[in-house]
């Protein structure tokens, strides 16, 4: 049997709307493990009131899901802990977000060298 090119790969996607979804989304399809992050309540245009629509199941096959509370130090903490074993992060929030977090490219990188540059997606 044939191994997907990106089998044994840990991606970690904290993505919203439709680009990080589909960078995930991508990765997945190719074998990746991809754990995505979403905020409790999470909702946003395409899966308003919380609704799992067509578009959230599609953009999201492929993927485990953790909610996670990254402005509560034990969210932030399971969220770090969940990084330092990525070899990916994926994240397309506003500019300054994940800064604001401390989980910013720079500081996570200084962290867990092994962790690809960083993916902007949109």
């Amino acid at each position: 049997m044939n191994q997907l090119p990106r089998e044994g790969m840990r991606v970690i996607e904290m993505g919203q709307i439709v680009a990080g979804p589909t960078a995930g989304l991508i990765l997945g399809d190719m074998g990746a493990d991809v754990i995505k992050v979403e905020p409790p309540g999470a909702g946003g245009p395409s899966r308003p009131g919380n609704a799992r629509t067509g578009t959230f199941y599609f953009l999201n096959r492929n993927k485990r899901t953790v909610v996670l509370d990254l402005h509560d130090p034990e969210g932030h903490q399971i969220a770090t802990k969940l990084i330092s074993g990525a070899d990916v992060l994926i994240e397309n929030m506003a500019p300054g977000t994940m800064d604001r977090l401390g989980l910013g490219f720079v500081k996570l990188h200084a962290d867990f060298p092994r962790l690809s540059p960083a993916f902007r997606a949109g």
